[in-house]
């Protein structure tokens, strides 16, 4: 099969959502790489001149890590292992465990800590980079980790370290600087069944040719975590062995591919260039540097670029979002009332939005004080605007507790409110009932009433209704304007004036003839012209009017007495 129909396949498979870089078995070369890719050979160690045999302690050229990667140090010895062997090293049954790799078949394994002497006793792996990492730039650092089954212990603190020259050396058995990337302080890395990520990024001094992966901390600063064997092994280790697999190094920001925009609205034709110009595979079932189509939905592309004379095949993955049109809707109540402090809210999708009345909040509250209202609603972002509108029809409240009316003292009126459907007033003292649509009133003085009503429309409203109060004047027949002080006027007495517009007394003699007028007016001394009548009988009369129009008219006789 050859290296396309290989990809070809492992595309229409994949199911991973991450960049990465994919060798195949063969025959490697390390250069001649296109910027802009990962900068670590083989680094899913999948490209190996022979099968390994073994673990390395066996001494075998055939149990060596696969090229280009180095193991630094001579007292400890990293391995390899791959499923192209069926024993010891095979992944998936192998002298620690079990453990599928992380991408293709293959991953190397070291201890990064071991409980019994030698103290200080590592084991890491290296790699001189495609090319030196520049000055000022950044990068970001990534790679896989997974306890092998039969350790007892865990710890933290691996990572990555980058350097000028290869480090390590005959008889070094632990390297101790800080390195660039490492898992976070206090992460126990204790998973046997998975991955573990490891990932960071920093701003390369210039040069940096080489790349170590371990453990560089000192036995005495390490902190150990005793974990149970998960089932699958003997547990019989005291160490901390762990497998390596999937290492990137990577210009921070870089990618394989170049988008004709950025930012894609439904119904857009994207055109995505693969950059380097070599062959490529898309997972659409296109082999072209340039791919176009229409974009209607987030969707998720899967790149492959094969360099055949290197033996290297560079995936990556591209994760389309479609930026949903604007969309605007206006929500108000279903029944507005005037006088009415209403919520108006929307439904908005969009970056800014803007209201005829000045608002740019999702919702805001407003009184209604006109019949008809208008309401629009603009949303924007970056594929158009959108627009809604409302038009309100406020229903005015139409109760009414009823016309003013007057009683004489003593008596009832029954109160006729209209316009709703359920009523409540708010004088309990002199109303028949609260909760009814006609209650008696019976004051004793003037006295408005409150009723709260809801109308056919829902609207509640409030009105009052005032009953007036009066009495039948009282009329004297006698009264002697003799200034002895006692019963020196004729005075007419009555309740209820807070009901009366105006009172008008006249007096005529026995003939007939008006003698005296005097509007608002109750009492009269007996003097016509400043000078005090004769002894006889008078007539007089008592003109009333009331505030509500009403008008009474009473008369009677008065003799005057000495």
């Amino acid at each position: 099969m050859t290296i396309s129909e290989r990809v070809r396949n492992d595309i229409k498979m994949n199911i991973r959502v991450e960049r990465i870089i994919f060798l195949f078995a063969g025959f490697c070369l390390f250069a001649n790489i296109v910027s802009s890719q990962n900068l670590v050979p083989n680094n899913s160690f999948e490209c190996y001149e022979t099968c390994p045999a073994g673990i390395s302690g066996s001494g075998s050229a055939n149990s060596k890590i696969p090229l280009p990667w180095i193991a630094p140090t001579s007292v400890g010895s990293s391995d390899y292992f791959n499923t192209c062997n069926t024993g010891s090293v095979n992944p998936y049954s192998n002298v620690f465990g079990q453990q599928e790799p992380y991408r293709g078949e293959g991953y190397v394994g070291l201890y990064c800590y071991l409980k019994t002497s030698p103290l200080n006793r590592r084991e890491y792996v290296q790699v001189e980079l495609l090319q030196p990492l520049e000055s000022g730039k950044c990068y970001n650092v990534s790679f896989y980790v997974s306890l092998a089954d039969t350790m007892r212990y865990a710890v933290g603190s691996i990572g990555a370290f980058f350097s000028y020259t290869s480090i390590g050396g005959t008889g070094v058995q632990y390297l101790d600087p800080i390195p660039h990337v490492a898992s976070p302080s206090g992460q126990t890395l204790s998973d046997k069944e998975g991955w573990t990520l490891i990932s960071g990024s920093f701003t390369a001094n210039g040069g940096e040719r080489f790349m170590t992966i371990g453990n560089f901390e000192l036995d005495s600063n390490i902190d150990t975590v005793y974990v149970n064997n998960n089932g699958n092994g003997d547990g019989n280790w005291d160490a901390a062995y762990y497998y390596i697999d999937h290492v990137i190094v990577m210009g921070c920001g870089e990618t394989l591919y170049a988008f004709s925009k950025d930012t894609l609205c439904y119904g857009d034709t994207l055109t995505i260039t693969q950059k380097d110009g070599l062959q490529t595979i898309w997972n659409i079932d296109d082999t072209t540097p340039q791919i176009s189509f229409e974009v209607t939905t987030d969707t998720l592309i899967y790149l492959s670029v094969i360099d055949t004379g290197n033996c290297f095949t560079y995936n990556d993955s591209i994760d389309i979002e479609v930026t949903s049109d604007p969309y605007a809707q206006i929500i108000i109540p279903d029944s507005v009332c005037l006088g009415d402090t209403i919520h108006i809210s929307s439904i908005i999708n969009g970056d800014h939005f803007l209201w005829n009345t000045g608002s740019a909040t999702d919702s805001f509250f407003f009184d209604v004080v006109s019949e008809n209202t208008s309401y629009s609603l603009s949303v924007m972002n970056a594929c158009g605007v959108a627009k809604d509108s409302v038009s309100e029809i406020a229903f005015p409240i139409i109760i009414d507790a009823g016309k003013d009316t007057s009683i004489i003292l003593g008596n009832s009126v029954v109160l006729m409110p209209s316009g709703g459907n359920a009523y409540t007033w708010d004088d309990e003292l002199s109303l028949s009932c609260l909760i009814c649509e006609k209650p008696v009133a019976s004051p004793d003085s003037k006295t408005t009433y409150y009723v709260i009503a809801v109308d056919p429309n829902g609207c509640s409203g409030r009105d009052s209704v005032t009953v007036f109060t009066r009495q039948v004047p009282f009329l004297p027949n006698a009264f002697s304007p003799n200034g002895d002080g006692y019963n020196d006027q004729l005075v007419i007495t009555m309740k209820g004036y807070e009901n009366v517009k105006y009172v008008e007394l006249s007096i005529f003699d026995r003939f007939g003839n008006l003698l005296y007028k005097e509007m608002n007016a109750t009492e009269w001394d007996g003097k016509v012209a400043n000078m005090v009548v004769e002894r006889g009988v008078y007539l007089y009369r008592i003109e009333i009017g009331y505030i509500l129009g009403e008008t009474i008219t009473k008369s009677s006789n008065v003799t005057v007495v000495y």
